[in-house]
């Protein structure tokens, strides 16, 4: 291009400068029809073409100093000339043509020009002197098309490939300036687009000129110019053809390898950037660099970028930054390329684990069809990425170390405070900055892609002496726009920019170090904050949701968490500013509003947000989500509009998009955002040390990682799952017939409970009369004094007696006589547990009371003479004093010392305060009154507490269990997660949050229980309040008499008898007021205490109104939730239920018993006397006057004239060693009997058990399996070599157990493609077969030679090793062999060898040897397909050999018609010489024993074996160790 300023046509002279001393001409070829500004000085094609440029006399001023003498030699030039040309359309920058000390250039093949330029390209040369000062020269214009070729792909191959070529020969020879230059050539035709170079190789004709032109240029500078011509001829020609991507493959791999050579040679700043121009040039398209391409371009890059470091010094800032550039483009294409492709894994690790039973129909696959063809193609695809990875490897751990050679470069031109350097291409950023330590903190660095990183204070990265440091701090961040990094199957959901921040000093990484890393760890908030965007697409990712206004059921969406460490972010976009919603998030199951795992009120408060924005986002961090999955959100729309919008002034309009006012709208984002930081030791993405922050947004992820390391590494995962919207309404449907299980239960409960009560009504009356206070039935009428005795009896079963009990009391002041301790003659009184009471009258008191003889005659049946005796209480009446007789023996001539007598001392104060005296007193005690259930059957003594009270509580208390489990089962707050165990016993589930709440709802009802037994304890009974009024009258009657009888009797003499007036055992009593009253003389010292029943009647009435409301209401609802759960979770209810109520018989209400016996116990240490307390005055009172009047009709018993002529007295000890000796007898033989009967029964039990899982019909299952599989023609029986085993397992096996037609030719659909042949066995599992194999070892023969033998089989001698395919060794294992083949592939795991633990076999016996469980195993899949492809791949490579010596078929079938199952082992062995044995084994068997009432039986006779085989035999053992008096007892 002509740049002066006039021009003359004639002469065809080009003026360059018009003001210069010299005149200078320029010769050009003329064109009439172009303006003189853009005139061609060459028109040719690229690459093909050279053309030559030249500078000339461009002289350095400074050389002209001193002129040469004439004659002389011109001193030597020190400039340099660099040609380039001027970036033209999108190029960024121009391309470096050649460069040097020479003036002219060799031939240099141009590079395509601009297609939309009409491929103009400007060319400028700069020259420079020693000191760096430079002039640039005049533009010259040109027009390079392409090449001339029919077949432009093998044109372009003829200069790259083979050593002859022209590439070769400049790289081999050192020439990196040319190769590089021909490189950025060849790299302008292959980058074109396709749809480019359709346009450009399709409908271009040229006109070039001479083959080889001459350009000169010249421009004014410190030197002197001289003048410059150009020559320019014009030729023509045709391309036609473009160029195959294979091509392009091969020609960038041929231009690697060349420029990879040519980087050994590199010698200076400006060929470090031709080089790493070229390279970014040839790199430019990813899709076309192969694998080894990629290896050996990242290796050249990163030698370039050492040699950029080495050259740095003595380079301006300028030219490293515009290499970094350079070398930043070929790393970003390169890493591109090096990615996987991790599209297909993403898709089938996100697809749902949900069985969709109409897909399954449509394909026609069984659900573990489905499964393994999933499982088959995830593997597959691992493999591929897996695979691919090992060469990525190797690519992006170069382009690292190139980034960081060249960041070192960039870091050495940088000085603190400048403004950071940012360095990038299209795919690839880096940006890099020094700083002093004091502003490091809080810094914040952005890039290109969106991303931002924000460090933690100085302190934690430099440690608590940040302020102190004094060298500079460098920072290197880089940025891929995708991940390179994707190295397994870690990396599939990384759909996010990856960042790598790297921090140093000129001491090393400050990231990662001690210092700073275990601050980090320290659970600080100190850690790097980023910000990564995310590739959301709201007309992708979001819903749209348009419910009626009246709906307010819940609107359920259902999602998957794919991995433990992602957050949930939910987005719900209202069109209605005042909408309002509902939000339960539930895992595994769809949530209600009683049962969620989360629940949210939409908008939150103003106060709780940061932006109005986040007022409708939910966001759930990964440390409260427990687990990965399904979850399931319901979304309940509270906005009832019912009226038109445009009426309702003062509120905000929905928006326009609404249409039908009668509606509500909203869109719904449901996303599991995921931070992830690149491990580098393990290779891999993992969530450990970063998490989600909870601003994050749809748009950009927000993390924050505090564990770090020297170079870290940062992404996010942005995963939206898909969709399922499912309208469902959530109400109550009541339908006894489909869920009958609670209803029934209730109704039923109720009605034991009124069959019980009319029991318990009658138990009470008989209680009525046998706890009572009644009169010695040897009373005297003359006896006045008055002794109430209460005797306690033992706990144990056998405690009671029939025999007649008798004792004489001892006072200091004489004893009483021989007493029957009875009240009439045909009562037995003493029952276990029993507390009797008996009012004896004796003549006179007998004073402080010091002993007690008691016996008994021996006379009772069998074990009903022995009589176990706790405890004497002898209570003064008169005084109310009471004296304690602890016995605590056997009355027995069977037990302790023989003896049927004791005398026992009366009981001091701290013989009744031991510990062991009150715990076991009071925890016998407390059972048997305390323990709501116990007590309902086992009431010891009398209490207001009537049986039908406690049977009441008992109903209450267990409804209300009813009612408080259900308001928590599986509730929002405890819901059951998928990690928790559970135990399964026969039909009962157990769980730890079974137990849980369970617990919970024990405790609740407790309080409420205990409110209500206290009332019926304290409340009176009727027919005490009624006495009470009576006697209260009774005596304001007598004492009013009295009063006006007092003027007569002046003395205390002369009064009548206050007996007379008040009853017996009465006194008088002055009072202050000077009158006498007669008052019964009950316990002075107590007479101000009131008595235990204290509180009025109506509070029983109180206490049955509370009982009946908790029975009606919580069984009314805990029908209505029944229907509401529907009938599976309302039957998982029932058992959680029984859990309660169990817990409270056998857990809470003993541990309450316990708990209380240990207080007093141990702080109260005073006995409890309410048995005592419970005989009050009025009824001695009455027993008194029921004697009275017998005493006054003169009737005396037979028994008392008896025991006046012959008191009873202790048998003797003749009369004691009969007894004992027929005791004996009869122990002897009773023991006998039981011993006879339990074992009759156990060897029952044993007899039921041993042939439980047996059935009559399991025999003709062995024949049918015998049939199918070993008799027909080419059956087992067949089998005698090997090629007759194929023939089997081909034709007569894989067809009976995967059968694919009926008997007519029609093709079985999948549910029915589990049976086998015979249409009722049900194929369990897949089936294997199995090989044992022994090693092969050298014999030795006659003489040196030897050969290879092979034995039986033994243990000792079996192969154990894993080999590849073929039974090859791993030494021969192909390069493309990794371990992830060797790991679920039927066709490779069939050659390693795996334990009889693994495959979960146990020996076997066959005709030939024992076999143990492991082997080689190979699964023949799920179905006819997969199993011929399996047993294909077996016969192909000769699984079975001379080696083989065992060969199992196993399988198992289920028949459901009559619960059996069947397992078949066909054994056949292969014996070293001779042919082959076969073996059938085939054991029918009953695995699920615990079904229906049958499965109830099998469960109590296994209970029954447990306990006696344990339980029985272990006290058996230990009896005689008791009776021969072992110290262990």
């Amino acid at each position: 291009m002509c740049v002066s300023l006039s021009y003359n046509v004639m002469t065809q002279q080009c003026w360059l400068f018009e003001h210069n001393r010299r005149s200078l001409k320029e010769n050009l070829a003329y064109e009439p029809n172009v303006d003189y500004y853009e005139r061609l000085f060459y028109r040719g094609d690229a690459v093909v073409k050279e053309v030559v440029f030249e500078c000339r006399d461009w002289i350095d001023e400074g050389e002209q100093m001193a002129y040469p003498q004439k004659g002389d030699r011109a001193p030597k030039s020190t400039l340099t000339y660099k040609f380039t040309t001027i970036p033209h359309g999108n190029q960024t920058q121009g391309l470096l043509l050649y460069f040097g000390n020479v003036q002219k250039t060799p031939g240099i093949s141009m590079a395509l020009g601009d297609l939309a330029d009409n491929y103009s390209v400007s060319v400028i040369a700069q020259v420079c002197d020693m000191y760096g000062e430079c002039a640039m020269s005049n533009i010259i214009s040109l027009e390079i098309a392409p090449p001339n070729s029919t077949h432009i792909g093998d044109t372009l191959s003829g200069f790259t490939s083979g050593n002859a070529s022209k590439l070769a020969i400049l790289s081999n020879t050192g020439n990196s300036k040319a190769a590089a230059q021909l490189v950025q050539s060849i790299s302008s035709i292959i980058n074109i687009e396709h749809d480019e170079s359709e346009d450009l190789f399709g409908n271009f004709t040229s006109n070039v000129t001479s083959s080889l032109p001459y350009l000169t240029t010249a421009s004014p500078t410190t030197a002197e110019p001289t003048t410059a011509s150009a020559f320019y001829v014009n030729e023509t020609g045709n391309s036609t053809m473009g160029i195959a991507k294979g091509a392009k493959i091969n020609l960038r791999s041929d231009i690697v390898d060349a420029l990879s050579v040519a980087t050994t040679s590199v010698t200076s700043m400006d060929n470090i950037q031709q080089m790493t121009s070229a390279m970014n040039a040839i790199t430019k398209r990813t899709d076309e660099i192969s694998g080894d391409a990629q290896r050996k371009a990242s290796g050249a890059v990163m030698q370039m970028a050492g040699s950029l470091s080495a050259f740095s010094e003595d380079t301006n800032k300028e030219e490293v930054t515009a290499a970094a550039g350079n070398i930043v483009g070929s790393l970003g294409s390169v890493a591109k390329a090096s990615e996987t492709d991790m599209s297909d894994l993403q898709s089938q690790m996100s697809k749902s684990n949900e069985i969709n039973f109409g897909l399954l129909d449509e394909e026609d696959l069984s659900p573990d069809e489905f499964e393994y063809y999933k499982e088959r193609k995830l593997l597959k695809e691992k493999r591929r990425v897996r695979r691919s990875a090992l060469g990525s490897q190797d690519v992006v751990e170069n382009a690292i170390q190139a980034m960081e050679s060249t960041a070192g470069a960039l870091l050495g031109k940088q000085m603190e405070g400048e403004p950071p350097v940012d360095v990038k291409s299209d795919k690839l950023e880096m940006k890099i900055e020094k700083t002093m330590p004091s502003d490091l903190g809080e810094k914040n660095f952005s890039t290109s892609s969106g991303a931002s990183l924000k460090l933690p204070s100085a302190e934690a990265i430099l440690g608590k002496n940040a302020t102190n440091e004094t060298d500079s701090v460098d920072m290197q961040v880089t940025a891929f726009n995708d991940n390179p990094f994707g190295f397994g199957e870690d990396a599939a959901f990384i759909n996010s920019p990856v960042t790598m921040l790297k921090i140093g000093s000129s001491n090393g990484p400050l990231l990662g170090n001690n210092k700073s890393h275990d601050k980090t760890d320290a659970g600080s908030n100190e850690g790097v904050g980023i910000s990564i965007p995310s590739k959301f697409d709201p007309m992708r990712d979001m819903i749209t949701v348009v419910r009626n206004i009246n709906d307010t059921s819940l609107s359920i969406s259902k999602f998957e968490v794919l991995s433990k460490n992602n957050a949930i972010l939910v987005i719900v976009e209202p069109e209605d500013d005042r909408a309002k919603f509902e939000v339960y998030l539930r895992h595994g199951s769809k949530p209600s509003e009683e049962d969620y795992d989360f629940r949210f009120d939409l908008p939150h408060k103003f106060w709780d947000v940061d932006d109005k924005e986040d007022l409708y986002k939910i966001f759930i961090s990964e440390e409260d989500i427990k687990e990965t999955g399904l979850f399931f959100i319901g979304i309940k729309d509270l906005l009832n509009v019912s009226h038109s919008l445009e009426s309702s002034s003062g509120r905000v309009r929905r928006r326009r998009s609404i249409l039908n006012v009668n509606s509500t709208t909203y869109h719904l984002l449901i996303a599991t955002p995921g931070c992830r930081r690149f491990d580098q030791e393990a290779k891999a993405w993992t969530g450990d040390g970063c998490k989600v922050d909870q601003r994050s947004t749809p748009e950009v992820t927000e993390c924050l990682c505090t564990k770090l390391s020297p170079t870290s590494i940062f992404s996010a995962e942005f995963f939206v799952p898909p969709n399922t919207i499912n309208f469902a309404t959530v109400f109550a449907k009541i339908n006894i017939a489909d869920n009958p299980a609670v209803f029934l239960t209730v109704i039923s409960f109720i009605c034991v409970y009124l069959l019980m009560l009319v029991w318990a009504r009658r138990a009470d009356q008989t209680d009525a009369k046998k706890w009572s206070l009644k009169s010695c039935i040897d009373n005297r009428k003359d006896d006045r004094y008055l002794y109430q005795i209460s005797i306690f009896t033992g706990h144990g079963r056998r405690s009671a007696t029939h025999s007649k009990v008798s004792c004489v009391i001892f006072g200091e002041q004489g004893k009483s006589r021989v007493r029957r301790l009875a009240i009439r003659e045909d009562q037995v009184p003493y029952t276990p547990s029993s507390v009797v009471h008996v009012l004896l009258r004796e003549p006179k008191a007998l004073g402080t009371l010091t002993h007690i003889h008691i016996w008994h005659d021996n006379k009772g049946k069998g074990e009903n003479r022995s009589w176990y005796l706790d405890q004497i209480v002898v209570q003064e009446v008169r005084t109310g004093k009471r004296y304690f007789f602890i016995c605590d023996q056997w009355l027995a001539v069977d037990h302790d010392d023989g003896k049927v007598d004791r005398i026992v001392p009366v009981a001091t104060a701290d013989n009744m305060s031991t510990f062991h005296r009150l715990f076991v007193s009071t925890t016998a005690q407390k059972f048997t009154e305390d323990h709501l259930w116990i007590s309902l059957f086992y009431r010891p003594t009398k209490s207001n507490f009537t049986r039908c009270q406690r049977l009441s509580c008992c109903m209450a208390l267990l409804f209300m269990t009813m009612i408080a489990n259900a308001m928590f089962f599986e509730s929002g707050n405890k819901v059951d997660k998928a990690g928790t165990r559970t135990l399964k016993v026969g039909p009962f589930t157990l769980s730890p949050l079974q137990l849980w709440t369970s617990f919970c709802s024990t405790l609740l009802v407790v309080p409420v229980t205990t409110i209500v037994m206290t009332l019926f304890k304290k409340a009176k009974t009727k027919q005490q309040e009624k006495i009470d009024k009576t006697e209260k009258a009774a005596v304001q009657r007598a004492v009013r008499k009295f009063n006006a009888k007092q003027n007569t009797h002046a003395k205390a003499e002369t009064l009548p008898q206050p007996w007379d007036i008040a009853g017996c055992d009465a006194v008088y009593k002055i009072n202050l007021d000077g009158t006498i009253n007669a008052k019964p003389n009950i316990a002075t010292k107590n007479e101000g205490q009131p008595p235990a029943s204290q509180w009025p009647h109506y509070c029983v009435y109180i206490a049955w109104t509370l009982t009946w409301i908790a029975v009606l209401v919580s069984g009314f609802f805990a029908i209505l939730y029944s229907f509401e759960w529907g009938r599976p979770k309302a039957e998982r209810w029932l058992s959680n239920m029984m859990l309660s109520f169990w817990q409270s018989v056998l857990i809470v209400q003993p541990i309450k018993v316990i708990l209380l016996a240990m207080f007093i116990a141990t702080i109260v240490k005073k006995p409890d006397h309410q048995a005592l307390d419970s005989v009050d005055h009025r009824e001695m009172k009455e027993v008194e006057r029921n004697f009275i009047n017998l005493c006054k009709d003169n009737i005396e018993s037979d028994v008392q004239e008896e025991e006046n002529l012959s008191p009873p007295k202790p048998p003797s000890k003749r009369k004691l060693r009969r007894a004992r000796r027929l005791r004996e007898k009869e122990k002897a033989m009773s023991g006998i009997l039981w011993e006879v009967v339990t074992y009759f029964f156990y060897i029952m039990v044993l007899l039921f058990l041993c042939h439980g899982n047996r059935d009559v019909k399991g025999l003709r299952i062995t024949q049918q399996m015998k049939s199918t599989f070993v008799q027909p023609k080419f059956g087992f029986d067949s089998v005698t070599s090997v090629d007759y085993f194929w023939r089997f397992a081909n034709e007569i096996l894989l067809p009976s157990i995967y059968p694919t037609h009926w008997y007519n030719g029609d093709k079985k659909n999948w549910r029915n493609r589990h049976f086998l042949t015979d249409e009722q066995s049900y194929r369990v599992g897949p089936a294997r077969l199995r090989q044992l194999r022994v090693q092969e070892h050298k014999c030795p023969l006659v003489g040196t030679a030897t050969k290879n033998c092979r034995g039986h089989f033994d243990f000792n001698h079996e192969e154990t090793r894993d080999f590849l395919p073929g039974w090859r060794s791993f030494s021969d294992r192909p390069s493309n062999y990794s371990d992830d083949d060797l790991i679920d592939d039927p066709t490779v795991i069939a050659w390693q060898y795996q334990s009889g633990f693994e495959l979960r076999g146990v020996p076997f016996i066959g005709d030939l040897s024992v076999y143990p469980g492991g082997g080689y195993s190979a699964e023949l899949g799920v179905n006819f397909e997969s199993g011929k492809f399996v047993l294909s791949s077996l016969f192909n490579h000769s699984w079975i050999d001379h080696q083989t010596r065992a060969v199992f078929a196993e399988f198992t079938v289920y028949n459901p018609n009559i619960n059996l199952f069947t397992s078949v082992q066909l054994l056949t062995e292969f014996p070293p010489v001779g042919a082959a044995v076969t073996y059938t084994s085939i054991l029918t068997f009953r695995l699920y024993q615990y079904l229906g009432a049958y499965g109830t039986i099998m469960i109590l006779a296994q209970v029954i074996t447990l306990c006696f085989k344990e339980v029985i035999s272990e006290l058996c053992r230990l009896i005689p160790r008791k009776k021969t008096h072992d110290p262990y007892f």
